[in-house]
């Protein structure tokens, strides 16, 4: 590459994707990796997977991504540009693992990322930033999985060679792109072809509703995806700021986006927002879209008045308990045939519905089947004449912006001032990430993905985890930096070498990033506690000790640990954590914690477990089962783990009894004695979350309880805390205590003796 390339300094462009399988063979494998850490059981995943029989198994996103790669490389050939342009996805092959060791053997070492998500959010944005960071860090250390012949072979197969340094691999990021002229026209076209649609059945456009669709995420992440108001209070950063070197106001023209003046002397990477307040969230970002699209649409057809709109969500997932962005497109279709929104409020029956899925950019599996199949049943049934607009895809004014995107981070990289264009005045515009910005505190690690197909072992490296975990999958290391990182680079918790820390030139890492605090924004919020309580929910602590060492050879302990999780799994419980104890008891080493609404389904987990290939190393040493009853005094008071509350990294178990006279006090007396123990322990230690279970008749105690936190001393902190309040009297027993760290199944059993 030379420095005319139009996108100097880098050597490749990365679209980082969802991905999707490619026959009847990858599906289940793709639903696991795409549903790790939830919990989901196989017989789950068939179930729901089925609308891709409809397609031979094969993802629509395949060829919508093939085709949109195509025209993005003919236009930035067409403007000068010779570099390759290739896919990642987070979920199926080519992995973003596969992808950057393929750039980085052809010779690349400075790479240009960009997202198929328009908008900005943890799911749209940092999510692709962890999965490349992940990626990276398994590049260097030479753990991708590339040879397929075990760690050691791919160490030695790992990019820069064996016994060499490995190389320094650099991946940038773009901004988001829901204000790009190119998303606005694209979509502008597509909804008047829509009415078009409508009006040659006979359907007058003034009637037709225009319904305007995005992917729902959980409310915690909506509220968590601005780096503006919140983002910027979060992270020490007044709202407004003057304009960083080598960029300026956004420009709300309909042109070309990149305006670029000579080099300047400046940092070579600003890429910072100019003002934080106009880093909008995800909704807004969908509003802000909207208000200049539903004018344009209105010119376009010719209409006195704008048409009646709605911006609604669908593919919600998620426990139920948990909130998630509503309505629902279904929920609001029957609405409109009943001559009402989904609050009540009364509004037309339309003459039919345009229904504009404004929040995606390519027909994918859940734009085909929930709108193009779901949805469109639902308006049939009602007798609403429907037409569903397209997706941006590969409309050559979305690809215009999609290249000016990239040109403008170029320009950015190579340290001119650039004036970004925005149909909405609004952002985000930055390409580095402010600190906190839609970060979930309890920041997971990409999971290693399973490319498994049948005929293949598959080997999982964790435990299914539910959604009531709060979306955490058990990973070895929760915090991953961010998308700026060298391959070359430490281990993400290694001392940083010197010239390499946060504030090196060129690394853009965030102290946010070095240990996450304890607040977690992805815990659920706005809790239904009446149908936690109204529904029973238990749990099985379980403890083992290692009766000998695990086999010595690497490959044969994963097919253990792998097969005997799978077989687990197939009781279908969720699987809280596995935490190793060792060290802290010296008659124990692992702990299990299941959960389930069926009590015989976590017995049915144990019995598995103890006859899997695993087990027979296994010994019990100690279990206790719990059930939730809703608390006597504050139904507000559920247990963590069924209130939607993520796992936490630390792991604390005890059961206890009260003394004889506690249940004889008065009921006031009890209360007054328990409300003085709760402001005592969690006033000064919030962080640490609780689970407290009825064990009555199932065991020796009365009640079992689980503490988690972040780290070890806030659950020492909180338990010596407690000690010096009057509760304390009202106890016979309280051990034994069971204390470990949250880890994979695999990484657990890398750290036993082998024989």
């Amino acid at each position: 590459m030379t420095q005319t390339d139009p996108l100097a300094p880098y050597d490749a462009v990365l679209v980082l994707s969802y991905g999707g399988p490619q026959g009847p063979e990858d599906v289940l494998p793709f639903m696991r990796n795409a549903t790790a850490g939830r919990g989901v059981p196989d017989a789950r995943l068939l179930e729901v997977s089925g609308h891709y029989a409809g397609f031979g198994g094969v993802s629509p996103i395949n060829a919508r991504n093939a085709e949109m790669l195509t025209a993005l490389r003919a236009e930035l050939a067409r403007r000068g540009s010779r570099l390759p342009v290739v896919i990642g996805n987070r979920n199926w092959h080519p992995f973003v693992s596969e992808s950057l060791r393929s750039l980085a053997e052809a010779g690349a070492r400075r790479v240009l990322s960009m997202t198929t998500a328009a908008y900005g959010s943890y799911s749209g944005c940092r999510q692709y930033r962890e999965d490349t960071a992940a990626a990276l860090a398994q590049l260097a250390a030479g753990t991708d999985g590339s040879t397929g012949q075990g760690r050691e072979a791919d160490a030695a197969a790992r990019v820069g060679g064996a016994g060499g340094e490995p190389v320094s691999l650099t991946v940038d990021k773009t901004r988001p792109f829901y204000n790009t002229p190119g998303m606005l026209t694209a979509n502008v076209d597509a909804i008047v072809a829509a009415f078009s649609e409508l009006e040659a059945q006979g359907v007058p456009a003034a009637g037709v509703r225009l319904v305007l669709v995005t992917h729902s995420v959980p409310v915690a992440m909506e509220e968590g995806s601005s780096p503006g108001a919140l983002g910027a209070a979060r992270a020490g950063v007044p709202g407004l700021v003057e304009a960083p070197e080598g960029t300026s106001g956004a420009d709300s023209s309909q042109g070309h986006c990149l305006q670029a003046s000579g080099p300047e002397t400046v940092p070579p990477e600003p890429g910072v927002a100019a003002d934080l307040s106009t880093e909008i969230s995800y909704v807004e970002q969908h509003q802000r879209l909207i208000e200049v699209l539903v004018p344009e649409v209105t010119r376009r057809l010719g209409l006195d008045h704008p048409p009646h709109h709605d911006l609604v969500y669908c593919s919600r997932s998620g426990p139920p308990q948990a909130r998630w962005l509503e309505p629902d497109v279904n929920d609001h279709l029957e609405a409109l045939a009943a001559g009402r929104l989904v609050d009540g409020s009364p509004t037309p029956v339309p003459a039919g519905v345009v229904v504009a899925p404004v929040g995606f950019v390519a027909d994918h599996m859940e734009v085909v089947y929930d709108l193009d199949t779901e949805a469109k049943d639902t308006a049939a049934r009602l007798g609403l004449p429907y037409a569903r607009a397209a997706t941006a895809g590969s409309h050559p004014a979305f690809i215009t912006s999609l290249a000016d995107l990239l040109l403008e981070r170029a320009a950015v990289a190579r340290g001119e001032t650039v004036t970004p264009a925005s149909t909405t005045g609004t952002g985000p515009f930055h390409t580095v990430c402010p600190q906190g910005c839609c970060r979930p505190a309890a920041s997971q690690a990409a999971h290693q993905p399973s490319s498994a197909r049948p005929g293949q072992p598959h080997h999982p490296a964790e435990p299914a985890a539910h959604p009531r975990n709060g979306g955490k999958p058990m990973t070895e290391h929760p915090n991953q930096p961010s998308g700026h990182h060298a391959a070359g680079a430490t281990h993400p918790h290694a001392p940083a070498p010197e010239g390499t820390g946060p504030d090196a030139a060129g690394i853009h890492r965030f102290n946010d990033e070095v240990r996450r605090p304890h607040h977690d924004p992805r815990d659920a919020t706005d809790v239904d506690f009446d149908a936690v309580n109204n529904q029973k929910h238990y749990a099985l602590y379980t403890v083992f000790r290692l009766q000998r060492p695990l086999p010595s050879l690497e490959d044969v302990r994963r097919k253990l640990v792998g097969e005997s999780t799978y077989f687990v799994e197939q009781s279908e419980v969720t699987t809280r954590g596995w935490y190793d104890v060792a060290g802290l008891r010296s008659d124990a080493d692992l702990l299990i914690w299941w959960l389930d609404d069926d009590p015989e389904k976590l017995l049915d987990a144990n019995h598995r477990l103890r006859a899997s290939a695993l087990g027979r190393y296994l010994e019990p040493v100690w279990s206790c089962m719990g059930l939730h009853t809703p608390a006597e005094f504050n139904a507000k008071h559920i247990p963590a783990c069924f209130g939607g509350v993520a796992p936490r990294d630390w792991l604390m178990v005890y059961p206890f009894v009260r003394s004889y006279d506690w249940y004889l006090l008065p009921a006031e007396e009890r209360s007054r004695i328990m409300a003085a123990h709760g402001r005592n322990g969690f006033s000064r230690y919030p962080d640490v979350k609780g689970s407290t279970l009825a064990a009555f008749g199932m065991s020796d105690y009365e009640w079992v309880l689980g503490f988690e936190a972040d780290s070890l001393d806030r659950l020492e902190g909180v338990i010596h805390h407690q000690r010096y309040t009057e509760a304390r009297l009202h106890v016979r027993v309280d051990t034994p205590f069971y204390t470990g760290v949250r880890v994979s199944p695999a990484e657990w059993a890398e750290r036993q003796p082998r024989s």
